[in-house]
């Protein structure tokens, strides 16, 4: 075989080679993929905490959770440099998710929650909250958004002021 032929050969090899990873990138980024090949977390978002004007760091400890299967109610927390923290649930089944936040200075936790409509269901958030212990407040604002079934991400605002002596405090954001 020539040199010629051999270097033909090897970028033919090279070509398809590209071509497989390319495609292999559109595909998994098709909206489908969300719904029948997404093993990452299906619930995720950024939390932030202000305390009296003050930003409050989070820590990981301060986040907890209820488990209520083998993969359900699943939690991961990582710590930003900004004081805010990266929270992810494994949520493979339709219904309620969430997870407790307990804030030095606050009686009682915080449970925040996300309803998954279906199974497949893929939801982004950005939480902030707001204490105001002058006031005796706190203030949830929300975005959260979800893939929809023609493939496109819909966004919800949402917030909520409640007030530091109830009984409970929870905070659902709303699954658009």
């Amino acid at each position: 075989m020539s040199k010629l032929r051999k270097a033909a050969w090897t970028l033919l090899k090279i070509a398809v080679v590209i071509l497989l990873l390319l495609g292999s990138l559109y595909l998994l980024s098709r909206p489908w993929y969300y719904r029948l090949g997404y093993f990452g977390a299906r619930i995720s978002g950024t939390v932030r905490v202000e305390m009296d004007g003050e930003v409050y760091d989070l820590r990981a400890e301060d986040f907890s959770t209820v488990k209520t299967g083998r993969w359900e109610g699943r939690l991961s927390v990582r710590e930003k440099a900004d004081g805010s923290a990266r929270v992810a649930i494994r949520a493979v089944d339709y219904g309620s998710y969430g997870f407790y936040l307990k804030l030095d200075g606050l009686e009682q936790p915080i449970w925040i929650s996300s309803y998954q409509y279906n199974w497949w269901n893929v939801t982004r958030f950005e939480l902030l909250i707001r204490v105001d212990s002058a006031a005796g407040t706190i203030c949830f604002e929300s975005a959260a958004e979800d893939l929809d079934e023609d493939g496109r991400w819909r966004q919800e605002p949402h917030s909520e002021t409640l007030d530091l002596s109830s009984d409970e405090l929870v905070y659902c954001m709303v699954s658009v």
